[in-house]
């Protein structure tokens, strides 16, 4: 039998979100010495991280960075890790290095998986890994096909989005018996189909109103041949306290131009602002096209 714990998207914060009343920077670490105790406690083979550990790839003030990793050194467990979109810089993979994320790991405290692909882990375990920015594509999935788990930092939900996405229902006709490891979307939701485990435990750190309701949690999986067995064990912390905005009567909507003569930007396309942005942060053709077919689904279907 093999053990292993997994979670995601924790965005640990450099300063105080705006939309908290309480202390964040004080509560998201103690969420993480709650998470390392669960670690320990439960004794697992291994530990997963599906990606955005920090709110930022880098910041000025690298206290909380050091923090997390005064920590982290206290696992027994090795974690490895998939990036997320918020751990590098423009898109690029091979970025980690100049972010936090690059001094986690010359700390010893993690070990990154930042390559698309399928490794081998402890019990013989055949693990797909999609970082973020690899591209939103269904048919990329099918070289996973036979995996024992994908952990992918990919937009993946269970009900249609209006940007590149993919549902778990597209994923469970392709796949049987595979372990979905899910993050990038906030959507906390755990749903079996055919015989496919999809676990997204939501972010460590919530930010969003919309996110209020979830519930911070560990899994706790174990796998044994074709046995799968899944426990969720709750980060409980004192509760998140939310700044709540009554809702206006009548909802204005601006367009794009209005937006940009309000924040006083020179550009008054939106492509030629995503152009002048690509060429300043060295973004690849592919990521700028991605970008522009969302826009694009967002303006044809909006309300």
């Amino acid at each position: 039998m093999t053990k292993f714990l997994y979670t995601t998207d924790w965005h640990l914060c450099f300063k105080q979100p705006g939309t908290r009343l309480d202390d964040v920077l004080e509560k998201q670490f103690a969420k993480v010495l709650q998470f390392v105790d669960i670690c320990n406690s439960t004794n697992p083979d291994f530990i997963l991280h599906g990606g955005d550990l920090f709110d930022a790839p880098r910041n000025a003030d690298p206290s909380v960075v050091n923090r997390t990793i005064e920590i982290l050194k206290n696992l027994k467990q090795p974690m490895y890790y998939v990036p997320g979109s918020h751990d590098m810089f423009g898109y690029n993979l091979d970025s980690f290095a100049q972010s936090y994320l690059g001094t986690l790991q010359a700390s010893d405290r993690i070990i990154i998986l930042n390559q698309k692909g399928i490794y081998k882990f402890p019990g013989e375990l055949q693990v797909g890994v999609v970082p973020a920015y690899v591209g939103t594509n269904i048919n990329m999935y099918q070289e996973f096909i036979g995996a024992d788990i994908v952990v992918s930092h990919d937009m993946i939900t269970t009900t249609p989005v209006p940007y590149a996405h993919i549902q778990i229902k597209e994923l469970a006709q392709m796949f049987t018996n595979t372990i979905f490891l899910l993050g990038h979307n906030h959507s906390q939701y755990y749903e079996v189909l055919n015989n496919n485990i999809f676990i997204n435990p939501g972010p460590l750190v919530r930010t969003s109103i919309a996110e209020q309701n979830n519930a911070p949690y560990v899994a706790v999986i174990e796998k044994q041949g074709s046995n799968v067995t899944v426990n969720h064990i709750s980060i409980a912390v004192d509760k998140d306290v939310f700044v709540i905005q009554p809702q206006d009567k009548e909802t204005t909507v601006m367009t794009f131009n209005d937006v940009m003569k309000k924040t006083n930007i020179e550009y008054n396309d939106i492509y030629e602002l995503l152009h002048k942005v690509s060429l300043d942060l060295h973004i690849e053709d592919v990521h700028v096209n991605n970008l522009k077919e969302r826009i694009k689904y967002v303006e044809q279907h909006a309300v």
